[in-house]
């Protein structure tokens, strides 16, 4: 306690600070109380102007934290558990916009075994919700993020999700995507590959309602989603304008499809149960069918490409089903060697495209 000589004895009424600062509504006789009170209203006052101009919102239009489409996914993350974005101010001056971001660490919500939001995954990693997709591993993750697709939730074990914390890409995901921890025995079990990297995402599945474009790449019962999805990576890349699957085909959407597409298939224009009948009625006359065969076809030497125009490709034993093949107008064949008698669709599909589109500058000759 400090002691008070008789001549500093306060006043009937007054209230003086001795020892430890008290909350009061009279005045304070102590320098240092007053200074500590001081300093903390500068902290509220910088908190809460941090607060009004993040995002570049005012007091009266909140920042939105979470941009998640699924309510699946939404419920439990709560502003506390998310990763704030605030501007930092200039030293004797207010937060101003176009100034440097501050990030906090990136914050995870544990979650069980028997958690909805674990249970809601299982049912995607089953297949039996096909409007959305998993996709493993950081890196794809990451890409997939820097394209402007969003995932609807982030699942990771909690030895990933620690080491993860800092990173301040997905520090800045982590405020706008709910992101949960679980134990890497669960993930191991819902992941959709053999070797999880420890880290999947949910994504919606694209709806496309018709072929984009003049160059179109048709597969008919191709049954491996490993060919579906390396055939989808291959048009993308060589500049086809859309991939439709026939009945039958694998699932385009499908985790290891999405996962032999690098993504490609969430952002390009891919339509998946679609019948030949349907695409030859859209195409009308306007599109004329090409169609790869083992011999007997025109030599890709020979061949004048013109567009608009759909590259047909069948399935991996039996080729193109009977109708389809009766409808194709030209029919091309890939010379090989050394007794090759075929070669993988992904791969007869990125030669023909090449070609087509003028991205190769080898001559094949027959």
């Amino acid at each position: 306690a400090t002691s008070i000589s008789p001549t500093e004895r306060p006043s009937p009424g007054e209230n003086t600070m001795v020892g430890s600062p008290r909350r009061n509504t009279g005045t304070t006789t102590c320098p240092e109380s007053s200074s500590r009170m001081e300093s903390r209203r500068s902290r509220l006052a910088a908190r809460a102007a941090c607060k009004s101009t993040a995002g570049g919102s005012t007091a009266s239009e909140p920042l939105t934290l979470r941009g998640s489409s699924s309510a699946k996914f939404r419920g439990g993350h709560s502003k506390r558990s998310c990763a704030m974005l605030c501007y930092v101010p200039t030293p004797g001056g207010p937060a101003q916009p176009g100034l440097a971001w501050q990030t906090k660490p990136m914050a995870w919500t544990s979650v069980g075994k028997h958690n909805p939001r674990v249970a809601a995954l299982r049912s995607i990693a089953q297949g039996k919700d096909e409007s959305r997709t998993l996709v493993d591993g950081l890196k794809l993750i990451r890409d997939l993020w820097r394209r402007g697709l969003s995932p609807e939730a982030v699942f990771a074990s909690e030895e990933v999700a620690q080491a993860l914390t800092h990173d301040p890409e997905l520090a800045s995901l982590s405020a706008r995507v709910p992101c949960f921890q679980l134990p890497a025995w669960v993930l191991e079990r819902l992941a959709p590959t053999q070797h999880t990297q420890g880290v999947v995402a949910v994504f919606p599945v694209p709806q496309w309602q018709e072929p984009q474009g003049d160059l179109i790449v048709y597969l008919d019962r191709v049954q491996d989603p490993a060919n579906v999805g390396a055939v989808v990576r291959v048009a993308t890349a060589l500049g086809a304008s859309s991939v439709v699957c026939s009945p039958g085909c694998a699932n385009p959407f499908s985790s290891k499809a999405v996962r032999a597409s690098a993504g490609t298939s969430l952002f390009f224009p891919v339509l998946r149960d679609f019948p030949f009948a349907r695409l030859q009625h859209w195409t009308s006359n306007r599109y004329s069918w090409v169609a790869a065969a083992a011999s007997g076809g025109t030599p890709l030497s020979q061949w004048q490409p013109q567009r608009p125009l759909v590259l047909a490709l069948g399935n991996e034993g039996q080729g193109l089903d009977p109708e389809l093949a009766a409808g194709v107008t030209h029919t091309l064949t890939v010379p090989l060697a050394h007794g090759v008698e075929s070669l993988n669709v992904a791969v007869a599909c990125g030669i023909l495209l090449a070609c087509l589109t003028g991205a190769c500058h080898t001559a094949y000759t027959g």
